[in-house]
């Protein structure tokens, strides 16, 4: 059994008198005051809202024509993440009157993804193709770059409150890392590894749960608060889920569905539970990052199985030639593993290793110096 996908009656109303307004909905929010959710279309530039009996109207068109990415809400004002034109940075509209407030310029900036604030009044936003997160106090005119090197294609972000911190998914980092970062001190390291390809939204509900969305198998999955141990298959059946949302005033997690112009929204109350559909292929393995890396001669890999099962792991050289087995049809208990690969009869390079189970595949670089 999966979680249900609960489609509200706005869908089917909206297709069936041609009024779908979502065109590669990328982010959406929840305003309260005005009982709406309000969705950001990549592919026009438009802002979307649906209101309480399911009506699509326009939020704004005022970017039309530009790509829109991340949106949040924030003390009234609905912040914005623009690319392109004259708009170029974080757009800001006053909720209340839908209308157009100021912007926030963002120096540099490549492709604004995803956008986060903290509980002392800063903003912070992630540069997905520049591999960097800008930063700044809500009220100011110019963000600041915050990091702009080894975050391997920040996308999704959110403020984990009971830590201080935020997260955000490192889509091209090996083991599907989520970075964990400190606001006080503008400090990050790795919070944990999921072995995900192709993570895209992050969320975190009030109990601390985890929760990322994934392109390569349409689903949702949550990771426990300490955001250690194997992620689990929360919800499926999505289409390229992209930056997704708890609103907690109506308990639902809102899945928009990037390929598929609709939005889902999931009961945030259901157990969560292992996917039936033979489409999804629940996470059963991670291959976490080799250490050291780079190495001189010998490094350590490590892998953790959620049940006993045999795998193999092997070592290939960038265009794809067998250097190595280290385990072949071999069968292990669940838990974490250890195997070391001895290099020192093999030439300086990068090169990949790969772990192979019955249903799931992963990769990460190793980079050999001498």
């Amino acid at each position: 059994m999966r979680v249900p996908v609960l489609l509200f009656s706005f869908l089917f109303a909206s297709i069936a008198c041609g009024q779908n307004l979502l065109h590669q909905p990328e982010s959406i929010v929840y305003d309260p005051d005005g009982q709406r959710h309000i969705v950001s279309n990549y592919e026009t530039g438009d802002l979307v809202q649906i209101d309480s009996d399911g009506n699509q109207s326009y939020f704004s068109q005022l970017l039309t024509g530009q790509a829109i990415v991340g949106i949040n809400l924030q003390e009234g004002f609905l912040y914005v993440a623009c690319n392109g034109g004259d708009s170029a940075g974080v757009v800001v509209f006053d909720v209340a009157s839908d209308s157009y407030s100021r912007r926030l310029i963002a120096p540099g900036q490549n492709l604004l993804n995803d956008i986060a604030f903290d509980t002392s009044g800063y903003i912070y936003v992630t540069d997905y193709w520049d591999s960097k997160i800008y930063y700044g106090r809500v009220e100011t005119d110019t963000l600041q770059i915050l990091f702009d090197e080894n975050l391997d294609n920040p996308n999704g972000i959110c403020f984990d409150a009971a830590n201080n911190r935020l997260l955000t998914v490192a889509v091209a980092g090996d083991g599907g890392p989520i970075l964990a970062i400190n606001p006080v001190d503008s400090s990050f390291s790795v919070g944990g590894y999921t072995g995900l390809n192709g993570m895209d939204g992050i969320a975190i509900d009030d109990s601390g749960y985890v929760y990322v969305s994934n392109w390569t198998t349409d689903s949702i999955f949550r990771i426990p608060p300490n955001l250690g141990g194997i992620p689990v298959a929360w919800s499926d059946g999505h289409t390229d889920p992209a930056d997704i949302y708890i609103d907690s005033w109506n308990n639902l997690m809102c899945v928009p569905n990037f390929s598929d112009n609709s939005v889902d929204f999931v009961p945030m109350n259901e157990v969560a539970v292992q996917s039936t559909n033979d489409h999804l292929l629940p996470v059963l393995a991670i291959l976490y990052p080799c250490y050291p890396n780079p190495f001189n001669s010998t490094t350590t890999l490590s892998f953790e199985l959620a049940n006993p099962m045999s795998i193999e792991l092997a070592i290939f050289d960038t265009s794809g030639r067998l250097v190595q087995t280290l385990a072949q049809n071999q069968s292990y208990t669940a838990g974490r593993h250890e195997l070391n690969w001895d290099a020192s009869q093999v030439a300086s390079g990068l090169y990949i290793a790969r772990l192979q189970t019955p249903s799931w595949k992963q990769t990460v670089k190793l980079q050999l110096v001498k």
